[in-house]
């Protein structure tokens, strides 16, 4: 869930990532750990993360981190051709 949301964000689908990090969050670490690893209040950090949210970069960065963190996962961005969405294929620009 945490990588499709990742890969929503980067194909400009900003509110099905945000409405899957939130579950995300709610499934796993909850928002009051969250807020407390990020210095943020969980209330604060659920706004961002709701239908109406638009968090900063830095912020969205934070949160993706401590949840791959927190989840034992490494995210790694790869290029492929457009309309490759899953594709295994690499490609160098």
């Amino acid at each position: 869930m945490l990588a499709g949301a990742v890969r929503d964000f980067c194909e400009g689908d900003s509110l099905t990532a945000q409405l899957m990090l939130r579950d995300f969050v709610k499934g796993t670490i909850g928002f009051e750990e969250l807020g407390r690893r990020l210095g943020k209040s969980p209330k604060s950090l659920m706004r961002m993360l709701s239908a109406k949210g638009n968090p900063h970069a830095n912020n969205l960065a934070a949160i993706i981190a401590a949840l791959a963190e927190h989840a034992g996962l490494a995210l790694t961005v790869r290029t492929a051709p457009c309309g490759g969405r899953g594709s295994e294929s690499e490609r160098s620009d």
